[in-house]
C-alpha cells in the first residue's frame, strides 16, 4: 500500500470513528439531565414576534426553580406585574392584589388555569423540545440545532389560547430549536415557530410567528423563596384538574 493510499485509509477510519463518537442528541440529553439534577437554577424567557403578528404584550419572564417542582416567576403585561408560584404539582397566581390557586380559577378565568397546567420549567421544556425534533446537528460554538417534526410543530402551535382551543393547524407550518452548551452544561435554548392556526370559535386564521429564547444561570446556586401568601394557597388548596403534575 503506497503512502497516498495509506493516508486515505487512515483518514477514512478517523472519519468513521468521529461519526460514531458524535452524538448530538446524547450531548444535549446529558446536559438537560444535569440541569434537572442540579437542584436549582435561575432563568429568563423572552418572546419576540415577527411581522404580520400581533406584538407581544408580555415582557421578559424572570424565574427561579429549586427542588421538586418549586418554581417562582414574574413578568409585566400591559404595565402590570404578574407573579406565579408552583410547589409540588400545585400552582397559584397573583392577580391584582391577591393570590389565587388554580383550583379557584373557574368560569371566565379557567383559561388561566389551563395555562398554568401547561407550564414547563426549562429543564422539562428543553427535554420536550428535544423529543419534538427530527435530526439534530452540532455547529460551532457549542450550538446544536434541528428542525421540528410536523407533529412537533403542530403540538406547539396547538397550545390552548385564552379564547378557545385550536381546531386545526394549517399546512406549511415550520419550526426549529437551538441549544447552547458550554462545557457540557445547557446555558440557553431557543425555539422558532411559524404557521397558521384556525380557532374553533372563529372562522379566522391566525398567523403565528414567534421566537422564544430561554437563558439559564446560577445553576446549583439559586434559592427559591415563595411569597407567604402564595405558599399558603399552594399548601391548603385542592388539586386542580388543570395542573396534575410537578414542573421542575
Amino acid at each position: 500500500m503506497n503512502v497516498v493510499k495509506r493516508l486515505g485509509y487512515f483518514c477514512a477510519i478517523g472519519m468513521a470513528i468521529l461519526s460514531v463518537a458524535a452524538d448530538p442528541v446524547g450531548d444535549v440529553e446529558a446536559a438537560i439531565e444535569r440541569l434537572g439534577g442540579a437542584g436549582s437554577y435561575s432563568w429568563t424567557s423572552e418572546t419576540k414576534t415577527g411581522k404580520g403578528t400581533p406584538p407581544n404584550r408580555q415582557g421578559p419572564i424572570e424565574g427561579v426553580t429549586e427542588g421538586e417542582g418549586s418554581t417562582y416567576f414574574r413578568f409585566e403585561m400591559d404595565g402590570n406585574v404578574v407573579e406565579t408560584a408552583f410547589l409540588g404539582g400545585h400552582a397559584a397566581i397573583r392577580t391584582e392584589d391577591e393570590w389565587v390557586s388554580d383550583a379557584e380559577l373557574v368560569g371566565e378565568r379557567e383559561w388561566i388555569a389551563r395555562r398554568l397546567g401547561s407550564f414547563q420549567a426549562p429543564a422539562v421544556e428543553a427535554g420536550d423540545l428535544l423529543r419534538k425534533l427530527g435530526k439534530l446537528k452540532k455547529g460551532r460554538g457549542g450550538v446544536y440545532s434541528g428542525a421540528l417534526t410536523p407533529a412537533g410543530v403542530s403540538a406547539l402551535l396547538a397550545l390552548r389560547s385564552r379564547d378557545s382551543a385550536v381546531a386545526t393547524v394549517a399546512p406549511g407550518a415550520s419550526g426549529s430549536v437551538k441549544f447552547w452548551l458550554s462545557k457540557g452544561e445547557l446555558t440557553k435554548y431557543e425555539v422558532e415557530i411559524r404557521g397558521k392556526i384556525m380557532l374553533k370559535d372563529y372562522a379566522q386564521e391566525v398567523l403565528v410567528d414567534r421566537t422564544t429564547t430561554v437563558t439559564i444561570s446560577d445553576v446549583g446556586a439559586t434559592k427559591v423563596t415563595l411569597p407567604e401568601a402564595a405558599k399558603k394557597k399552594l399548601l391548603e388548596r385542592p388539586i386542580s384538574p388543570f395542573f396534575p403534575r410537578s414542573s421542575q
